[in-house]
Formats: C-alpha cells, sequence, structure tokens
C-alpha cells in the first residue's frame, strides 16, 4: 500500500477519533463548550478538559488504527485483498469524522451569531459530507453484495397523491391554526391584512376595490392591478371575517404543492424524487414567512404559476392560456415575468409561444401602466415616488425606473459593491442554498430570476431582500421551476462528479439546515413573518388582551368610522371607513388606540380634539386600551 495512502487512513481515523470526542463534550457539556466555540472565552480549566478529551480519542483513534494495520500486516492480511479491505473499511468510516459538526451546526445560537460564515461553512461540508457518504455506500455494497441487486419500487401515483396529500394538509392545517392565534395575539397589521380586507368587504358592499386605508379611500386599481382578488370575493360574501383571507392564504400557498409534484413527477419520472420538491417548497422559511405576514396578492403567484408552466410541459395550451390570464391579474408587476418567461420558452425550443409571450408581456404592461393604472387612480398618484423611495440609494436624482439603469450603467463597480452587500448575500444563502443553486446553471433558468434578483439586489429598504415578507415570491417559484429542469440534466454518472442521488440529499440536507435555523416548525426561535419574530405560544396574557379588545369593539356600531391603532385595525376593518391613527384625517366618529400611542407627542399633536376630550369622550379604558367616541353621537 501506498506510503501516502497509509498516513491518510491514518488521517480519517483520527479526526473520526476527534469527532467522538468533540461530541462526547457536546453530550455532557453542551452549553460551556458551545459557548467555548462561539467566543472562544472560557476558564483555563474547562479549556484544558475539552482539550484532553479531544485529544484522547484522536490518539486512541491513532493508534488503534496502528495497532489493527500493524497486526494484520504482520499476520495473513498482507496480500492485495486485505489491503483492498482496509481501504474499504476506512472510507466506511469516514463519514463518521463530520459527525462532530452536526451538533454545531443543529445549536440554535451558533448560526445566527455568524450566518454567512456558517452558512458557507456548511455548504462546503455537505459536499464533502454527500460525497464521502456515497463511497461509504459503495462499501456497504462489496460488504454486503446482496443489498446491490435490491431493487427499490417506484411508489405508485395513488400512493405518491397520498403521501402528497397528507403533506399539503399538514401544512395548511398547522400555519392556518398559527396565522389565527397570531392575529388574535394582534400581531397582524393595517397594512395589509387591514387595508386587503377592508378592501373586500367594500366591494362586495358596492365600493369596488375601494380603501378607506388607501389615500382619500382610493381604488387599489389605482395603484396595483390586484384583479386575482375578485376569486376569493365569492368566499369572503359568505364567510366575511379576517379568518377567511388567513385560511384562504395557507390553502393558495399550501395547495401550490400539488403542480410542483405534477411538474417534478413528469420531469424527473420518479415519484419518490418528486417528493422531495415539495417538501422543499414546504418546509422554506421564505414560503412560511409570506404566509405569516398578513395578507398579499403575490401569495397567488405560486400556485397560477406552477400551473402556467405544467400546463405548458402538457401541451394543455386553453389552460396554459387561461393560467397566464390569471398570473398577470395578480399585479402589473407579473407582465415583466410572462416577457421572461417568453425567453425562457425560446430557449426551451418552443419558439413560437415564446415569441407571442414576450410581446403579450410587454403590451400588457404598458396596458397596465399606461391605462389601467391612471384611470383607477384618476391622474392622482404617481408609482414613481414609491419606485425612489424602495431604490433610494441607487437613485440620487429620484429618476425612477430609468435612473436605476443609468447607475448600473454609469458606475457597476459601485452597483456591485452595493448589490452584494452582507444583508443581501445572506438573503441569497437562505433562498438558494436550499436549491443547491441550480438554478444559476444555464442562462434560461438567470432569466426567469432576473426580475426578482433585480428587485431584491437594487432595494434601500429591508424588506424587499429579508425573509417574511410577500417580495420572496418574486424569486421562489421560478428558482423552483429553474431548478427542476436542471434536475434532469444531472445523469445517473456524472454533473461536477455528483450524481442526481447526490443533489438530491444535498438539497435535502441544505434544506433541513435553513428550516431549522430561519422556518417555522422546529425549534421556530427564530422565523420572521413580517417585521415581527412570530411567537408560537398564546399566553393567557394575550388570550386575556384579545378577549378585553373584543369587549370594546362590541361598543362599537358597525357603520361607525374608525381610526384604530395599526395592529387593531385588522379586528374592525370589515366596515366601509376605517382608518389609522398615524394617518387618518381627524373627525372618525371612535378612536380605538394604544394608551401607550395617547401619550407620544406626535399623535396628541395630531389628534389634539380627542385626547383633550375637546369634542370626544372617554367612554371606556383598559390598562393597554383606550376608546373615544364623538360626544354628539355618544350622546
Amino acid at each position: 500500500m501506498n506510503i501516502n495512502r497509509v498516513f491518510e487512513n491514518f488521517f480519517y481515523l483520527a479526526l473520526v477519533g476527534f469527532s467522538f470526542g468533540t461530541c462526547i463534550n457536546y453530550l455532557f457539556y453542551e452549553y460551556p463548550y458551545l459557548h467555548l466555540i462561539i467566543h472562544n472565552t472560557f476558564s483555563a480549566t474547562n479549556r484544558e478538559f475539552f482539550f484532553q478529551i479531544n485529544i484522547a480519542f484522536t490518539v486512541s483513534a491513532f493508534f488503534l488504527g496502528m495497532i489493527l494495520y500493524g497486526r494484520w500486516r504482520w499476520k495473513r492480511f498482507s496480500s492485495k485483498k486485505s489491503q483492498v479491505l482496509w481501504q474499504r473499511m476506512i472510507y466506511f468510516i469516514r463519514p463518521a469524522g463530520l459527525f462532530f459538526l452536526f451538533p454545531i451546526f443543529c445549536w440554535k445560537e451558533v448560526l445566527p451569531n455568524k450566518p454567512i460564515f456558517f452558512l458557507l461553512l456548511g455548504s462546503v461540508l455537505g459536499l464533502l459530507f454527500v460525497h464521502w457518504f456515497f463511497v461509504a455506500l459503495k462499501q456497504l455494497y462489496c460488504f454486503f453484495p446482496t443489498l446491490k441487486n435490491k431493487q427499490f419500487t417506484l411508489l405508485s401515483k395513488p400512493i405518491s397523491f397520498f403521501i402528497l396529500g397528507g403533506m399539503i394538509s399538514f401544512y395548511i392545517i398547522y400555519v392556518s391554526f398559527y396565522t389565527l392565534q397570531h392575529h388574535y395575539s394582534l400581531g397582524t397589521s393595517a397594512f395589509d391584512l387591514g387595508l386587503v380586507e377592508n378592501l373586500f368587504w367594500n366591494s362586495i358592499h358596492g365600493h369596488f376595490m375601494e380603501s378607506s386605508l388607501l389615500e382619500g379611500g382610493a381604488n387599489l386599481l389605482g395603484f396595483h392591478t390586484s384583479f386575482v382578488y375578485i376569486l376569493l370575493m365569492p368566499i369572503y360574501y359568505f364567510f366575511p371575517k379576517t379568518e377567511t383571507l388567513l385560511i384562504a392564504q395557507s390553502f393558495l400557498i399550501g395547495l401550490a404543492a400539488l403542480p410542483l409534484f405534477l411538474i417534478a413527477s413528469r420531469l424527473l419520472q420518479n415519484n419518490r424524487q418528486a417528493l422531495l420538491f415539495p417538501f422543499f417548497y414546504l418546509i422554506h422559511p421564505a414560503v412560511g414567512g409570506v404566509n405569516f405576514y398578513d395578507f398579499h396578492e403575490l401569495s397567488f403567484a405560486p400556485l397560477i404559476f406552477f400551473s402556467v408552466f405544467y400546463c405548458w410541459l402538457t401541451k394543455r395550451y386553453k389552460s396554459f392560456f387561461l393560467f397566464l390570464i390569471l398570473l398577470l391579474s395578480i399585479k402589473e408587476s407579473l407582465s415583466i415575468i410572462i416577457f421572461l418567461f417568453g425567453f425562457y420558452l425560446l430557449l426551451s425550443r418552443s419558439p413560437k409561444l415564446g415569441i407571442i409571450l414576450i410581446i403579450f408581456g410587454v403590451s400588457s404592461y404598458f396596458f397596465l401602466q399606461k391605462l389601467v393604472i391612471p384611470y383607477f387612480s384618476e391622474g392622482k398618484y404617481s408609482q414613481v415616488w414609491y419606485f425612489n423611495w424602495y431604490y433610494q440609494q441607487l437613485l440620487p436624482e429620484q429618476e425612477g425606473p430609468f435612473g436605476l439603469i443609468k447607475s448600473i450603467v454609469n458606475n457597476p463597480v459601485y452597483t456591485l459593491n452595493y448589490f452584494l452587500s452582507e444583508k443581501k448575500i445572506l438573503y441569497l444563502l437562505q433562498i438558494f442554498l436550499p436549491l443547491c443553486f441550480l438554478c444559476f446553471t444555464q442562462i434560461r433558468g438567470i432569466l426567469l430570476l432576473f426580475y426578482g434578483l433585480l428587485v431584491s439586489l437594487s432595494a434601500s429598504r429591508d424588506p424587499l431582500y429579508q425573509l417574511g415578507f410577500q417580495y420572496a415570491f418574486d424569486l421562489i417559484p421560478y428558482a423552483f421551476i429553474a431548478t427542476l429542469m436542471e434536475v434532469p440534466r444531472i445523469s445517473s454518472k456524472n454533473f461536477f462528479n455528483f450524481s442526481r442521488y447526490q443533489i438530491l440529499l444535498l438539497m435535502f440536507l441544505y434544506s433541513c439546515l435553513i428550516s431549522y435555523h430561519y422556518g417555522m416548525f422546529y425549534p421556530r426561535e427564530h422565523f420572521q413573518g413580517g417585521f415581527r419574530r412570530i411567537d408560537f405560544i398564546y399566553s393567557e396574557k394575550e388570550k386575556n388582551n384579545y378577549e378585553e379588545m373584543l369587549a370594546f369593539l362590541h361598543l362599537i356600531p358597525s357603520t361607525a368610522s374608525v381610526t384604530a391603532s395599526e395592529s387593531l385595525v385588522p379586528h374592525l376593518s370589515h366596515r366601509r371607513d376605517v382608518q389609522t391613527l398615524r394617518y387618518a384625517p381627524y373627525g372618525k366618529d371612535y378612536y380605538l388606540i394604544f394608551r401607550s400611542e395617547a401619550k407620544e407627542k406626535q399623535y396628541q399633536e395630531l389628534h389634539q380634539k380627542v385626547f383633550l376630550e375637546l369634542e370626544y369622550t372617554l367612554i371606556r379604558e383598559s390598562s393597554q386600551i383606550l376608546l373615544y367616541c364623538k360626544k354628539d353621537i355618544h350622546h
């Protein structure tokens, strides 16, 4: 046996011993050991103790290997066959040398301290572990030849759909339960849950797509062309409650796993592998974050885009164009996605359909932006101001979308540095690491992601590049499709020296890593929905606060206009006129506010006649909430 190979094998044995020593430290001294890993500050006695354990196991494994190897060489194991057996044993136990890293990555306080470093380290070590693991499997087949010939039966469609139905049902029930609990904990907000419900309530009462929470009680179509809301209005008509929207959103996002599975099953021709992709989608922290952040039109995007893609894949063109219209009805910006999808089809050997989509995307963009939005806004509102606000850093002269292009062309170095800020790199890792960045391996995948990447990387406002906001759905559906189109290209033998099974195992490990630290299932320490960290415990205090708030709501007539604190608005938005304390014009019938806000100077000046009880009277108060009513109404 080559002397270099001998020392390499001894190194692997020492690494396995070190790994076991570290695991022993973690098992019996979890907190002090991990505190040592993060900060490298601990008592000299404990540092010495941990050092001795690690060295003891490392040296023991090393010398055990030397003794075994020497004994085998001295006796009858000096033949070539014995050397092969020795090498196979080393390869078989080698993955255990990385076991010491798993407790570190699973400790919930490690990764958030230095997220980019640990995610990059985890990705590299994941590649190494998967490679070693599959080499170890080959050795297992050598020890037990019958395993190699064992055939795994493919999952039948009924069983696959049963498993898929279980995943989707669990997701919908789980998320619906906790989003409702979050709502009852006063975790939802006027923007946008209160706004959307007020819009629904006004629409079914004769004021189509209007909301008093928009400037001047404007029509939403003057800001965003979200005609897709019409699909839910019949349901809301029969169940006019906030809970209806929250459950419907969970249903829409969860049900998107069905067309995603159908796409994966058709492309991969393997139901076992296809089931992994709905699993990756449902546990992705970005998906859960959108679900927990109020209610937004982009929640329709995954379900509808996956349906569009499946219809194209199966050549069901009537359904394809129907879902394409629904996709466009979500928001005016989806016309850009349709435009980019047209180029995607051009590169996917569907040139005629690609050209049609390019023309349709361009024409629909100008139709919505230049005709529909100005018509409903009556020329009062401009989206340029919002664009300048969201992308302020790259628009020093407030020039709108064209100014962004100028900044990119004129100052590419500054732009690249701005794109690759620490927060944005972390966001890209959180979004794409579970998919092994496969969506970037071909130009057509990058085309699908171009708009979402530009929105996220150009933004000056944190919500556009942080988990927990609806803007993640500018990337997630297209990332999954681009990834799925690349997986079939991975042959059973080689793709950058990785097989398809290795890639899928990597996706599984990375998805579990990201979900564990940022997701909504376990341990849920850093899961965020919108601007809030989600607390999954409904305390007795929160329950009492909710019941107390309901007592206040019973005193407000359903026809009265109300000004309220932002987290109280979603609980009384099913009325014609409701507004937030921050933006309300003076003169609403009732004021329902938190006591703490009544003490803030900005609100005292804005609503002086309310708080000084010049024209209003305080009709009920508690330790947290105040309810004022106009004196002429109260009397």
